[in-house]
């Protein structure tokens, strides 16, 4: 080999060195962006909440549960960097490898199997966040943490220790509601107690048939949803004096005729739903009941704009819960009104809360 070649290949390696040096001693923040850390995260549902403002602990338990979760790491302009799919018992909870403080939040999608598909071809925050969900059963769930790197000093290794692991705690927001018939109540007056009155059927229109991730609500499904068609419901009797503190525990005695005796008709008085505070067609409660035989039925707006509307809301809401109930005024002429109550710690008989079907 020449002189010359030689000399040039052993400048090339000096050079090499110093530059490995000075990277070694420039700053105490070198290298810091190549360093591994761990981010531990933890999820949790956020309590859904009645109409009346009542909290209840994650609704039913059902409505709380986290039966998988699609975790994506974000940088700072929303970029995905990592993700992590988890299913099963494991799913509220993850560790997820990141380089250190290049993350900037980590995002939660609750309850999104039959959205996997869509949801692994994205490379951003806005692009996930457009995927929508069209089954109301699954009870999707979102919610975003930012990460604070304070303290944390990372590890040249992947080994996880409690210096180069981060914890983050995400509560996930409901997306989709609650519609339930909790009550069905008739005041006899006249003195007319041998009137046989019956709930027959309940179904559920101007449902909207998706919700994307981020609240947009999507179009008006053709199709109703029916909650109750097999079997008859047999009212509770109620003074006409009758007040909320009078009835409210009532609500339990619900009494199914001529229907399965295993309870199911009761238990399934619900429906999930999409939210529907959008548009002029909105999630509307349809009753079909008899006095006497005869058949009748009224509809009812779920939560509607009214005056006397204390829910903060209007129409249904994500997150919320709406317990309805069915009061039926029957007099020796037939039936005088009927009110279609929301469960609150309010006076629901009258005209305060109710809305009047004549």
């Amino acid at each position: 080999m020449k002189l010359k070649n030689i000399l040039s290949i052993l400048c090339v390696f000096f050079v090499a060195i110093s530059c490995s040096m000075e990277d070694d001693f420039t700053g105490e923040n070198s290298g810091q962006f190549t360093k591994d850390t761990y981010l531990s995260v933890k999820v949790k549902t956020a309590g859904v909440t009645t109409k009346a403002g009542e909290s209840h602990a994650n609704g039913t338990a059902e409505y709380g549960t986290v039966d998988n979760c699609y975790y994506f790491v974000l940088d700072g302009s929303g970029q995905v960097l990592n993700s992590r799919y988890m299913t099963g018992t494991d799913a509220s909870a993850a560790n997820i490898l990141v380089k250190m403080e290049n993350a900037a939040s980590v995002l939660a999608i609750v309850n999104c199997d039959d959205l996997k598909t869509q949801l692994e071809s994205k490379t951003d925050k806005a692009g996930i966040l457009s995927v929508a969900s069209t089954d109301a059963t699954k009870m999707v769930k979102v919610g975003e943490s930012n990460i604070n790197w304070e303290g944390v000093t990372g590890s040249s290794s992947t080994a996880q220790t409690p210096e180069s692991t981060v914890n983050v705690s995400i509560t996930v927001d409901q997306k989709t509601s609650l519609v339930s018939f909790d009550g069905f109540y008739v005041k006899y007056k006249d003195n007319i107690y041998e009137t046989q009155v019956r709930l027959t059927k309940i179904t559920l229109s101007n449902l909207k048939s998706s919700v994307a991730l981020n609240g947009t609500e999507g179009t008006i499904k053709t199709d109703e949803e029916t909650i109750l068609s097999n079997g008859a419901i047999i009212p509770v009797a109620l003074k006409n004096d009758a007040t909320i503190y009078n009835y409210k525990d009532e609500s339990s005695k619900l009494v199914v005729e001529n229907g399965p005796e295993d309870g199911s008709i009761i238990e399934n008085l619900l429906a999930n739903v999409f939210p529907n505070e959008i548009g002029n067609d909105h999630l509307t409660m349809n009753i079909t009941f008899t006095v006497n035989g005869k058949a009748d039925t009224r509809s009812y707006t779920i939560n509607p704009n009214r005056d006397t509307n204390t829910s903060g809301h209007d129409y249904v809401k994500a997150g919320y819960w709406y317990k309805m109930n069915l009061i039926l005024n029957v007099t020796a002429a037939g039936i005088e009104s009927l009110d279609v109550v929301p469960w609150s710690d309010e006076i629901l008989i009258g005209g305060n809360n109710g809305v009047e079907f004549k």
